[in-house]
Protein backbone atom coordinates (compact mmCIF):
# COMPACT_ATOMS: atom_id res chain seq x y z
CA UNK A 1 0.00 0.00 0.00
CA UNK A 2 1.34 3.20 -0.85
CA UNK A 3 0.99 6.56 0.97
CA UNK A 4 -0.02 9.93 -1.03
CA UNK A 5 1.09 12.88 0.24
CA UNK A 6 0.05 16.07 0.33
CA UNK A 7 1.92 18.82 -0.98
CA UNK A 8 2.17 21.83 2.12
CA UNK A 9 3.61 23.37 5.26
CA UNK A 10 3.74 21.81 8.32
CA UNK A 11 2.87 23.66 11.41
CA UNK A 12 5.96 24.19 12.45
CA UNK A 13 7.28 26.02 9.07
CA UNK A 14 4.07 28.08 9.56
CA UNK A 15 4.80 28.89 13.08
CA UNK A 16 8.33 29.95 12.29
CA UNK A 17 7.60 31.75 9.53
CA UNK A 18 5.00 33.84 11.33
CA UNK A 19 7.30 34.68 14.47
CA UNK A 20 9.89 35.91 12.12
CA UNK A 21 7.41 38.79 10.06
CA UNK A 22 6.46 39.68 14.25
CA UNK A 23 10.04 39.97 14.66
CA UNK A 24 10.55 41.98 11.69
CA UNK A 25 7.74 44.16 11.73
CA UNK A 26 8.55 44.88 15.79
CA UNK A 27 11.88 46.20 14.59
CA UNK A 28 10.01 48.27 11.65
CA UNK A 29 7.36 49.97 14.22
CA UNK A 30 10.38 50.94 17.02
CA UNK A 31 12.16 52.54 14.23
CA UNK A 32 8.98 54.63 12.69
CA UNK A 33 8.63 55.69 15.97
CA UNK A 34 11.49 57.10 16.12
CA UNK A 35 11.21 59.19 13.15
CA UNK A 36 7.73 60.43 13.98
CA UNK A 37 9.29 61.96 17.18
CA UNK A 38 12.56 63.47 15.23
CA UNK A 39 10.08 65.18 12.71
CA UNK A 40 7.65 66.16 15.60
CA UNK A 41 10.92 68.10 17.37
CA UNK A 42 11.61 69.19 13.96
CA UNK A 43 8.21 70.19 13.59
CA UNK A 44 8.68 72.55 17.20
CA UNK A 45 12.16 73.83 16.15
CA UNK A 46 10.71 74.90 12.89
CA UNK A 47 7.78 77.03 14.72
CA UNK A 48 9.69 79.00 16.93
CA UNK A 49 12.50 79.71 14.18
CA UNK A 50 9.07 81.53 12.79
CA UNK A 51 8.38 83.41 15.77
CA UNK A 52 11.89 84.73 15.85
CA UNK A 53 11.64 85.80 12.52
CA UNK A 54 8.16 87.48 13.07
CA UNK A 55 9.19 88.83 16.09
CA UNK A 56 11.96 91.23 14.98
CA UNK A 57 9.52 92.06 11.95
CA UNK A 58 6.51 92.97 14.87
CA UNK A 59 9.36 94.58 16.66
CA UNK A 60 9.80 97.58 13.29
CA UNK A 61 5.81 96.99 12.75
CA UNK A 62 3.45 96.29 14.39
CA UNK A 63 4.54 97.69 17.71
CA UNK A 64 7.04 100.55 16.53
CA UNK A 65 10.38 99.89 18.50
CA UNK A 66 8.95 97.31 20.94
CA UNK A 67 7.90 93.86 21.97
CA UNK A 68 5.12 94.48 23.29
CA UNK A 69 4.01 93.48 27.27
CA UNK A 70 2.70 90.23 28.09
CA UNK A 71 -0.24 90.51 30.84
CA UNK A 72 1.56 87.65 32.73
CA UNK A 73 5.25 86.55 32.69
CA UNK A 74 5.33 83.29 31.47
CA UNK A 75 2.01 82.13 30.34
CA UNK A 76 1.12 82.12 26.70
CA UNK A 77 -1.86 83.94 25.51
CA UNK A 78 -4.97 81.63 24.82
CA UNK A 79 -5.86 82.99 21.21
CA UNK A 80 -4.32 85.62 18.82
CA UNK A 81 -6.04 89.14 20.12
CA UNK A 82 -7.60 91.76 17.56
CA UNK A 83 -5.99 94.50 19.03
CA UNK A 84 -2.21 92.76 20.38
CA UNK A 85 -0.92 94.17 23.28
CA UNK A 86 2.42 91.63 22.56
CA UNK A 87 4.33 89.79 19.94
CA UNK A 88 2.55 86.70 21.26
CA UNK A 89 -0.97 88.36 20.75
CA UNK A 90 0.23 88.45 17.16
CA UNK A 91 -1.47 86.57 14.67
CA UNK A 92 1.11 84.67 12.97
CA UNK A 93 3.11 84.52 16.24
CA UNK A 94 0.18 82.89 17.88
CA UNK A 95 -0.26 80.55 15.07
CA UNK A 96 2.95 79.35 15.20
CA UNK A 97 3.01 78.91 18.95
CA UNK A 98 -0.06 76.84 18.26
CA UNK A 99 1.91 74.61 15.45
CA UNK A 100 4.56 73.48 17.83
CA UNK A 101 2.63 73.25 20.75
CA UNK A 102 0.33 70.61 18.30
CA UNK A 103 3.61 68.97 17.22
CA UNK A 104 4.93 68.68 20.74
CA UNK A 105 1.71 67.39 22.23
CA UNK A 106 1.52 70.14 24.57
CA UNK A 107 -1.00 72.78 25.50
CA UNK A 108 -1.03 75.82 26.81
CA UNK A 109 -1.06 74.62 30.63
CA UNK A 110 1.83 71.98 29.95
CA UNK A 111 4.97 72.38 32.23
CA UNK A 112 7.76 73.88 29.99
CA UNK A 113 5.48 75.92 27.99
CA UNK A 114 6.65 79.63 28.37
CA UNK A 115 6.26 82.74 27.03
CA UNK A 116 6.94 86.54 28.11
CA UNK A 117 7.69 89.61 26.82
CA UNK A 118 8.46 93.19 27.73
CA UNK A 119 10.83 95.96 29.09
CA UNK A 120 11.49 99.49 27.98
CA UNK A 121 13.77 100.74 26.01
CA UNK A 122 16.97 99.01 25.84
CA UNK A 123 15.79 96.51 28.06
CA UNK A 124 12.96 95.18 25.79
CA UNK A 125 13.13 91.86 25.73
CA UNK A 126 10.48 88.39 24.44
CA UNK A 127 11.44 84.81 25.39
CA UNK A 128 9.15 81.77 24.66
CA UNK A 129 9.99 78.03 25.42
CA UNK A 130 7.90 74.62 24.42
CA UNK A 131 8.80 71.17 25.54
CA UNK A 132 10.21 69.02 22.85
CA UNK A 133 8.85 64.97 22.24
CA UNK A 134 11.88 63.59 22.72
CA UNK A 135 13.27 64.97 25.83
CA UNK A 136 14.07 68.39 26.82
CA UNK A 137 12.51 72.04 25.67
CA UNK A 138 13.60 74.21 22.64
CA UNK A 139 14.05 77.94 23.61
CA UNK A 140 13.76 81.19 21.68
CA UNK A 141 14.60 84.80 22.77
CA UNK A 142 15.52 88.68 21.85
CA UNK A 143 19.22 88.20 22.12
CA UNK A 144 18.87 85.54 19.18
CA UNK A 145 19.36 82.58 20.95
CA UNK A 146 17.49 79.57 19.79
CA UNK A 147 18.55 76.34 21.16
CA UNK A 148 17.98 73.49 23.39
CA UNK A 149 16.92 73.96 27.43
CA UNK A 150 17.53 71.20 29.48
CA UNK A 151 15.37 72.86 32.14
CA UNK A 152 11.76 74.74 32.30
CA UNK A 153 12.38 78.61 32.16
CA UNK A 154 12.22 80.20 35.62
CA UNK A 155 9.09 82.13 36.08
CA UNK A 156 9.72 85.78 35.08
CA UNK A 157 12.87 84.97 32.41
CA UNK A 158 13.43 87.51 30.38
CA UNK A 159 15.75 85.38 28.19
CA UNK A 160 16.82 81.53 27.57
CA UNK A 161 18.80 79.73 29.92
Amino acid sequence: MSRIYKRGFTLIELLVVVAIIGILSGVVLASLNSARTKGADAGVKSNISTIQAQAEIDYDGTFSGSYGTIATAGTCPSASAASPVSIFDEKIVWNALKKALDASNSSLTSTGVFCNAGGTGSGQFWVVQVPLKSSGYWCADSTGFVGAEAAVAASGATKCL
